[in-house]
């Protein structure tokens, strides 16, 4: 079993709704693929956290980096693992504020902390999502 992370850049033309019906489909697809993980998105840019079985993982990965919808993927983590840091979520979505945007109005799901990330994520993945709202375009 391993986990993959990775981040990219959005598409410019992606809209809220389009990120919150593509983290739906990916937790349908997840949960047939016994696949947990995170999906963050700022606005600008996304930060997935995937683990599974070796061979799920990263055939998904590469359909990811082939997505459309964003671009710039680059994978900054793969470890083997022995337990899962995200093991009941199939696909936990959250749209994360970016520092570098202005306060918007839309309905967005809700933010992920560090307080709610599950007991089960080690100090470098919490790193990881910490700094996450840190990115923006250039």
């Amino acid at each position: 079993m391993i986990r993959l992370a990775y981040i990219s850049s959005a598409s410019p033309d992606l809209l809220e709704d389009d990120v919150a019906a593509l983290a739906l489909k990916a937790a349908d697809f997840n949960s047939r693929h016994e696949i947990t993980g995170l999906l963050l998105y700022n606005g600008l840019n996304f930060l997935q956290f995937l683990e599974g079985d070796e061979t799920v993982v990263t055939d998904l990965f590469a359909a990811i980096v082939l997505d459309p919808r964003h671009d710039g993927v680059v994978k900054v983590l793969q470890e083997p693992i022995d337990a899962r840091a995200f093991p009941d979520w199939g696909m936990r979505y959250s749209r994360v504020l970016c520092s570098a945007l202005p306060t918007r109005t839309e309905t967005l799901p809700p933010n992920i902390g560090q307080a709610d990330l599950p007991d089960t994520v080690p100090g470098h993945l919490r790193r990881i999502a910490e700094n996450f709202d840190t990115l923006s375009p250039a």
